[in-house]
């Protein structure tokens, strides 16, 4: 990032990450000021509060100045403005009044007397809070400050305290020249990482993990490193090197490495989207595992016992066989893994090899259109990863869920689902979902017309895309913008969007665009090109009717055509297919057009029933653009507009509205809270407001209102 003392223009084509950013000179900092006019015992005290930065106990500024040999007054530096107090659990707490003042009186402090408070602080706070004091002030590593890092890093249990570590081990490893000690600290920090998916915390030691010396273990590290780094050719190489045609290493921690090594190459090899290699990897990676001893695990380095999990291994291998089996149509190995796979996933524990499995056993069931099976799945995924939150695919069940809760129906489920991947996409490793996760969130605001959001969405989705490897829906872009079309009611524009030939070479698809191409070919008339793009859907093994059946579409067709008789019966089987009925979006838009055909051929009161019911869907999901239509063709076939339930939480934000429908259902504010991914103190405070704004007085009362909701 660039910073300059002058602002100046920004050319327009450079980088968004090079635009100048001015700096303001501490000198120059009106904050300054406040800091220079204060009293020298307030200033003291604002000094340490400000080197501190966090909120302290006063008592605790106190002995560290009384350590220092400095007079310092609390209340005389909060009447000067550069601290505030507070009062938590019967103490008195203190911090600098503002972030900026805080900045500005650090700023002015020599580099000696900084290092002076955060020595004092770090002999005054202990633990943790005087371990990040005592590592700011050394200037080398003792072993009593290195036992206490290594110790927190043995301890960790979580994504969270891995962070915590690993900020603590780059600290002791920046004291360190190069050497043996200094690659020691490298090596726990990439396990670390590598244990509990953090990879891309470390991404700018590469250029360190790369220079460690030769090994299976260096190389393990080498191999992840690489992949999280997009370098795949690279890992894989690095992979085969390590193993070749070796024989089974003759050591514990050998073996756990080889097992971990050939296991992740399969893996990768996936990424490649050359599927023809892996049949034999994950067999040499099978044997591997099977060739772990059961006493292995103890005898090896404590900080390698994680790589082996055996059936934990063995579930992943399976996902990577029986995806593999798949895309080449093996169906003979693709059921054997399946069942395989189904087994273990059914007697296996808790853990981040599970949440995969399920990732993975997903990613087939929706090709093969099984969505409640996905939905199941991924309910299970979403309740393991409280628990694991660490599998490599925690990114893609939260993606995964807000799709098919879209499909099914459930749009302020599939919206919370999309503002929970978005808020956590970049902390995800697998980089390869975060651009499916923007397209995914596109999805609830494509149907209801939101041009704008879903514009920034797509636009998102494209500048996170680092590699063009299929994880999950590759068309899911394409279905966003040709469902935006279709909602404005512009089949020009929706036929664009499925006119990429890009999109006929993808794998990992449900081919979603194909329904919305045919659609728009119907809608534009040209009745000859839809038959053929009909045709072609059909003959697609991948492709399921989550957005419009084919018996719709047909209909549409021989509507456009002019074949009266023809299309009735199809509208009639379209809407009376109960595996249509999965999916309340698409049928009600094929019971609108329905009704808009029994309306042109004079059957008004047919006509009215198909849009009243196409109106009372789309009213309950928000589907604005499509309701308005509807009911305007309602209006025309004699029925009644005023009889369909009107959306009980229309004049709520869309949070509002989430949190209503959750509080609807009887959730506590807490459910809801969890459910939603929010604090509860944020759904106390859009619940005040909720009530008011509907006109109501308790929450009895909302579930009167919205009883469906």
């Amino acid at each position: 990032m660039a910073l300059g003392r002058e602002s100046g223009a920004v050319n327009a084509e450079a980088d968004i990450w090079e635009a100048p950013i001015p700096v303001i000179d501490a000198a120059r900092n009106p904050f300054a000021r406040v800091a220079a006019a204060a009293p020298v015992a307030a200033s003291n005290f604002g000094r340490i509060c400000a080197v501190l930065r966090d909120p302290v106990e006063e008592r605790v500024v106190l002995e560290i100045a009384c350590s220092l040999g400095l007079e310092a007054d609390p209340d005389a530096a909060e009447a000067a403005g550069l601290v505030t107090h507070s009062r938590w659990h019967g103490e008195l707490w203190v911090q600098p009044r503002h972030e900026l003042l805080g900045h500005a009186v650090a700023k002015r402090l020599s580099a000696d007397e900084t290092l002076a408070i955060h020595r004092a602080a770090g002999e005054v706070l202990g633990g943790r809070r005087g371990l990040r004091h005592s590592l700011a002030a050394a200037s080398a590593v003792d072993d009593a400050l290195l036992a206490r890092v290594q110790d927190i890093a043995r301890a960790v249990a979580s994504p969270a305290q891995a962070d915590e570590a690993i900020g603590y081990l780059r600290s002791i490893l920046g004291l360190y020249d190069e050497g043996r000690e200094h690659d020691e600290v490298l090596i726990e920090i990439a396990l670390l990482a590598m244990r509990f998916r953090r990879q891309q915390l470390i991404l700018d030691l590469m250029p360190q993990t790369e220079a460690l010396p030769a090994g299976a273990l260096t190389t393990a590290i080498a191999v992840e490193m690489l992949a999280v780094a997009g370098r795949i050719p690279d890992a894989l190489a690095a992979a085969e090197d390590a193993l070749g045609q070796a024989d089974v290493p003759g050591t514990a921690q050998g073996r756990i490495l080889a097992a971990h090594i050939a296991g992740i190459q399969a893996q990768f090899q996936l990424m490649t989207g050359d599927t023809e290699p892996i049949p034999a990897l994950v067999r040499r990676a099978r044997e591997l595992v099977d060739a772990v001893l059961p006493g292995d695990t103890d005898a090896a380095s404590a900080r390698l016992r994680w790589m082996y999990t055996g059936d934990g291994q063995r579930m992943r291998l399976l996902g990577w066989a029986m995806t593999a089996a798949a895309r080449a149509g093996d169906m003979e190995a693709f059921r054997a893994a399946f069942g395989e796979l189904s087994m273990l996933i059914a007697q296996a524990e808790a853990s981040p090899e599970l949440v995969d499995a399920l990732v993975t056993r997903a990613g087939v069931q929706m090709q093969s259109g099984d969505v409640p099976a996905v939905h199941a799945d991924m309910l299970a995924a979403s309740a393991v990863l409280v628990r694991a939150p660490h599998a490599w695919t925690a990114g893609h069940v939260r993606v995964i869920l807000s799709h098919v809760e879209y499909l099914l129906g459930n749009w302020a489920a599939s919206e919370a689902g999309a503002e929970s991947a978005l808020s956590l996409a970049m902390d995800v490793t697998a980089f390869t979902v975060r651009p499916v996760t923007h397209f995914t969130a596109a999805l609830v605001a494509a149907s209801r017309g939101g041009a704008a959001t879903v514009g920034a969405l797509l636009e998102a989705g494209e500048r996170a895309t680092i590699s063009r490897h299929e994880s999950y829906e590759s068309s899911m872009a394409a279905v966003a913008a040709a469902e935006l079309a279709r909602a404005a009611g512009n089949p020009v524009e929706q036929l664009r969007a499925c006119s990429d030939p890009a999109l006929r070479s993808m794998v990992s698809t449900t081919h979603g665009w194909k329904t919305y191409k045919v659609e728009a070919l119907a809608a534009l008339g040209r009745v000859d090109e839809a038959r053929t793009a009909l045709a072609d859907l059909r003959a697609t093994a991948r492709w399921q009717p989550h957005y419009g059946s084919a018996l719709w579409l047909e209909a549409r067709i021989e509507d456009a055509a002019d074949r009266q008789k023809r299309a009735k019966a199809l509208y009639e089987q379209a809407v009376a297919d109960p595996a249509a009925g999965l999916f309340p979006f698409p049928m009600a838009r094929a019971r609108a057009d329905f009704g808009r055909f029994l309306l042109r051929v004079g059957d008004a009161d047919g006509a009215a029933a198909q849009l009243s019911q196409a109106a009372e869907v789309f009213t309950r999901l928000g589907a604005s653009p499509d309701l308005e239509r509807t009911l305007a063709l309602l209006e025309r076939a004699g029925g009644n507009g005023s009889a369909v339930p009107t959306d009980p939480f229309a004049a709520l934000t869309a949070r509002e509205r989430q949190i209503a429908q959750h509080a609807s259902r009887g959730h506590t504010n807490r459910e809801i809270a969890e459910a939603l991914f929010l604090s509860v103190t944020t759904v106390n405070f859009h619940m005040r407001n909720i009530l008011p704004k509907l006109g109501l007085s308790s929450r009895r009362e909302l579930r009167i209102l919205a009883p469906t909701a």
